[in-house]
């Protein structure tokens, strides 16, 4: 048996939902303005917000997502925001803000959450039973699409 199951990718929604979000963020949430980004660092005691806000250090990649993209889909049917609204100003995944014990920390980020609510930009998007109907087919089709292409090319010898 292969270590890489063959529908593992295939049956992967961080992608679509991720790009879902995004259009979602250019419909129906609020434009996150130079404002914004200055009550940011106020909030979060950082200088600007490619610094992390635990470390003080420059931060890599686009800080981590609040509401996960595509992680909680299937236990809570929320996807995300894209937004800057939604990211919290940390190196790379370092997420051990969340849950974290210091009340610092947990006091900006409640603090970045109430400004978010009172702006009333959006941190996720529930989905509809709608959505959830058509990413479940989605998946169907596309694993039987993959799975009828690769028993094709597994008829084709290979070149010797």
């Amino acid at each position: 048996m292969c270590s890489i199951p063959l529908n593992t990718r295939v049956k992967d929604k961080r992608n679509l939902l991720a790009n879902l979000s995004f259009q979602f963020d250019n419909k129906y949430n609020i434009p996150f303005t130079q404002e914004d980004e200055v009550n940011k660092c106020k909030i979060f005691g950082v200088t600007n917000t490619q610094t992390d806000f635990i470390t003080q250090q420059p931060r890599k990649g686009v800080g981590d997502h609040y509401y996960p993209l595509a992680q909680n889909f299937k236990d809570t049917g929320k996807i995300g925001s894209d937004s800057l609204w939604n990211r919290i100003p940390v190196n790379g995944y370092n997420s051990k803000y969340k849950g974290s014990l210091d009340a610092d920390i947990k006091d900006k980020v409640d603090a970045w959450i109430a400004y978010v609510d009172l702006k009333g930009g959006k941190l996720y998007y529930q989905l509809t039973p709608d959505h959830k109907i058509i990413i479940s087919e989605l998946q169907d089709s596309l694993v039987k699409l993959n799975e009828a292409a690769f028993h094709s090319m597994c008829e084709i010898r290979p070149i010797e």
